[in-house]
């Protein structure tokens, strides 16, 4: 989820830079950070810098590198990102945003996209019948890991209204159903927005609390954006917070995992491994043991089973601060 989350936010980043390149001044990097902090994104100047450098190789950008601060823009041929001169690259790159952003993004940023998505479906779907950049959208796709569901019905602008509100930090008054049936009224302050498979939350404080909640976006019968902004907790991090296993059932409780698998079976786990301090610290010809740092949760519980008899002789002790 993490690291799809990133690549997510590098993709609409590398979008932003592009649109926010102007073509009869130069624009700084210190500018495009600031119109990328207006949409949530928060990068150094120097990432953004090396973003800049690497689209300069592949876009009509060119550097103005005679006085510090160096500025950007579109060469003097090029009209940009304009959409009268979206390529089929460029068109490819937008529909695979839109593909996989829409769920994740400000119903503002989304709007401000639409004429670009417009015409990237125009030049994709009907400039170009046969260019290989149109077979692309058939060659990629995102597989399931579990069995697939189809995600529960959303009631009409509750979506919007609540990233209106996650945009601007404005509480929201909403009308809330939750899963024993009983409905209640509450005022919440809007933290963040997660994709969890089929399902999404909204991470909130309930007026008057400071604990952080999950709600079901399905289960809001109504949403009402108030005219009063809230102050976002300056020690909230969505990521390190999903990292710490919140979306995962958690006990809160790092552990150092141990256990033992089959040589054919350990090399998944030497492929894609459990944590950065993973280490095997037994290997013999019949199986191998693994050691892990990762946070106890009952999805880490219900993915050790689902492994059956290729993991055996499973440890946990839980890792004192």
């Amino acid at each position: 989820m993490g690291k799809r989350q990133d690549n997510l936010e590098t993709t609409l980043m590398t979008i932003e830079i592009l649109r926010h390149i102007a073509k009869h001044r130069l624009t700084t990097c210190a500018e495009i950070r600031t119109h990328l902090l207006g949409l949530g994104i928060e990068r150094s100047e120097r990432t953004i810098q090396r973003h800049l450098e690497m689209l300069s190789e592949h876009f009509d950008i060119e550097r103005d590198d005679r006085s510090k601060p160096y500025g950007y823009r579109w060469k003097y041929q090029s009209v940009g990102l304009n959409l009268p001169t979206m390529n089929e690259a460029e068109s490819l790159l937008f529909l695979l945003a839109k593909k996989n952003l829409s769920p994740l993004l400000p119903q503002q940023v989304l709007q401000s996209m639409q004429p670009f998505f417009e015409q990237a479906h125009q030049k994709l779907h009907v400039d170009a019948l046969d260019k290989p950049e149109k077979e692309w959208l058939n060659k990629v796709i995102v597989a399931p890991t579990s069995q697939p569901l189809l995600p529960p019905p959303i009631e009409e602008g509750v979506l919007e209204t609540l990233s209106s509100a996650l945009f601007h930090n404005r509480y929201v008054d909403i009308v809330y159903e939750r899963a024993d049936g009983r409905v209640l009224n509450y005022r919440i302050s809007p933290l963040a927005l997660v994709q969890q498979g089929h399902l999404m939350y909204v991470v909130v404080v309930f007026d008057g609390y400071t604990d952080l909640r999950h709600l079901a976006l399905h289960r809001f019968k109504q949403a009402t954006l108030t005219s009063f902004e809230f102050h976002r907790p300056k020690n909230f991090n969505l990521k390190e917070y999903v990292d710490a296993g919140h979306f995962g059932y958690t006990s809160g409780h790092q552990i150092r995992l141990r256990f033992s698998t089959t040589p054919k079976q350990a090399v998944y786990f030497l492929e894609s491994r459990l944590s950065e301090d993973q280490t095997v610290i037994q290997q013999e010809s019949h199986f191998y043991r693994f050691q892990a740092t990762v946070v106890d949760t009952s999805m880490l519980e219900d993915w050790l089973n689902s492994f059956g008899d290729e993991i055996w002789d499973i440890e946990k002790e839980e890792v004192l601060d």
